[in-house]
């Protein structure tokens, strides 16, 4: 680090070329200000031109790669405490940052400045990208803080329908009887407070077994593979998204894979057809199409009354953008640890993830 003596006998020194760096703003041979920007000159000029509430007579610039500017202005506040980077505290007294993010920046250094290892995270899915697309403060509740979130009976149908189409496909068992011990297993699930739509989801179990079957029979028998999953089988397929500074494996599941058809299927229960895909389905087979190489992806949807099936686009694009999903997540968790992101993240209360959990969120929130 640079000494305050050094900083003042070069100020008014900036390179032409100068770019992404720590500026330091001098009033009368004393840092009152230290900031960062990966363009400099803009910054400055910025001070230079707005309606001044820091008073300053010059200025120094020293480069820094952008990874390490928050590191390196924290030290900088903590070693010069400049008096417009202060703040007021209840008591009307000033005083610098708390250290606490200080040391949060050594953590992450020592986690080579991975905010995905410096959060323990060691991969993600396609359902982790998709809850921190929708709401971040779920991910952030379950991910980071280790909350669990209820299990929805809309899940838990989806669930039992699966398993069901899968005893009949792989196992030998007649559609009665894999229906028989779905139904019941979701009716003892509900047996206690099941709303209206509860009741209306478990009525059209039978309908979305039938359909799901009378669609899949036609490929014949599905590789499942070894991985249980909620006490199923499925197969494993993985890829590695490279960041800016990271890398992450991402981990999926396949319901139903054909190697004969060069086909996947991806099951999904609901009340009402979709007419399109959305979009967290979209990246959800996109990373399927990526991870399986040449193989097909289509989505079925069952409702208890028919079947729809769409075929997953072009996968190069929804690939793209999940890796500008997880770059914007991995500068997110940087900026501190699980405590630090639950003050701030944006908290989303409509989000389905909730469904159930309202007490969890407010207890988690406030709100």
């Amino acid at each position: 680090m640079l000494d305050t003596n050094f900083i003042i006998k070069n100020k008014n020194t900036l390179d032409k070329k100068a770019g992404c760096g720590i500026y330091f703003l001098i009033e009368n041979d004393e840092v009152v200000y230290v900031g960062q920007s990966v363009y400099a000159p803009t910054r400055l000029r910025t001070h230079l031109n707005s309606n001044k509430t820091k008073n300053y007579d010059s200025w120094f610039f020293e480069p820094c790669e952008e990874h390490w500017l928050n590191k390196r202005e924290t030290e900088y506040i903590q070693k010069l405490k400049p008096k417009y980077n202060q703040f007021k505290n209840k008591k009307g007294k000033f005083r610098v940052p708390d250290s606490s993010y200080f040391k949060w920046l050594e953590h992450l250094e020592s986690c080579n400045n991975n905010a995905f290892s410096a959060h323990g995270i060691d991969h993600t899915s396609p359902s982790a990208i998709n809850m921190w697309a929708i709401a971040p403060c779920a991910f952030v509740a379950k991910y980071l803080l280790g909350r669990k979130l209820k299990f929805s009976n809309a899940a838990r149908a989806g669930t039992l329908v699966e398993e069901a189409v899968v005893k009949v496909l792989t196992a030998g068992h007649t559609q009665d009887d894999a229906t028989k011990d779905a139904v019941g297993e979701y009716n003892k699930a509900c047996a206690f407070g099941a709303s209206d739509a509860d009741l209306k989801r478990g009525a059209a179990i039978p309908g979305m077994i039938e359909n799901a079957i009378a669609e899949l029979k036609q490929y014949g028998e599905p590789e499942m593979g070894t991985d249980l999953v909620y006490g199923k089988k499925q197969k494993k397929v993985e890829m590695l998204c490279k960041g800016d500074g990271w890398e992450l494996p991402v981990i999926g599941y396949l319901d139903f894979y054909y190697p004969k058809h060069g086909l996947v299927v991806d099951l999904k229960t609901t009340m009402q057809a979709p007419s399109n895909m959305s979009d967290e389905h979209i990246r959800q087979g996109g990373f399927y199409r990526g991870a399986m190489g040449n193989q097909a992806v289509r989505f079925l949807y069952v409702t208890g009354k028919k079947a729809v099936w769409h075929e997953v686009p072009d996968h190069v694009p929804v690939l793209g953008e999940i890796k500008t999903i997880l770059n914007r997540q991995e500068k997110f968790l940087s900026l501190g640890d699980a405590e630090k992101l639950r003050g701030f993240v944006p908290v989303n209360q409509g989000a389905y993830f909730w469904n159930g959990d309202e007490d969890l969120r407010r207890e988690i929130y406030g709100i």
